[in-house]
């Protein structure tokens, strides 16, 4: 995943099947006349080709996360997305999982929330303030690209092994 110098179509992109809470907060932000695109089983868009996810992240905004696993709603997990999403250059907005403080600085880099009103009420706010949104798309993107490739981490994992690269 890399930035595209293209045009931003979308406020809010997410990809991902619609159910549960990922409903709800959709539902939620497009009930706040937020612009969201979703791509997934029971979506109106249908299923986004995996090709496509760099340029569609890249035609967002901001990218909508969650970090629930199936309909559980208080137990979350690490996925690709929240290493993908930075690195497209995109804002990234996600459940606020104690795993990612050590990797990304919270509101800082990545955006992470505790709620469905809190995902409205920060999506609504980095909307309105376009700066703020690029400089956490910027930081994010800096972040994941010098501490979250597979190239780094191979490197990381050889170093340890004491294997020359």
């Amino acid at each position: 995943y890399y930035p595209m110098n293209i045009e931003k179509k979308y406020d809010v992109g997410f990809v991902g099947a619609s159910y549960g809470i990922r409903k709800k907060i959709v539902d939620a932000l497009i009930e706040k006349n937020i612009s969201v695109k979703a791509y997934g089983n029971g979506w109106d868009s249908g299923i986004l080709p995996l090709d496509d996810t760099n340029l569609f992240f890249n035609e967002c905004k901001i990218i909508l996360g969650v970090g629930t696993i199936g309909y559980c709603e208080d137990f979350y997990a690490l996925k690709l997305r929240d290493f993908d999403a930075p690195l497209s250059g995109s804002c990234y907005v996600t459940h606020d999982n104690s795993d990612l403080h050590s990797l990304f600085e919270k509101n800082r880099e990545v955006v992470l929330c505790r709620s469905i009103d809190e995902y409205v009420q920060k999506i609504s706010h980095l909307l309105l303030n376009p700066e703020e949104l690029n400089r956490i798309s910027k930081l994010g993107h800096k972040r994941a690209l010098n501490e979250h490739t597979y190239e780094g981490r191979l490197k990381a994992l050889f170093k340890v092994l004491k294997i020359n690269d």
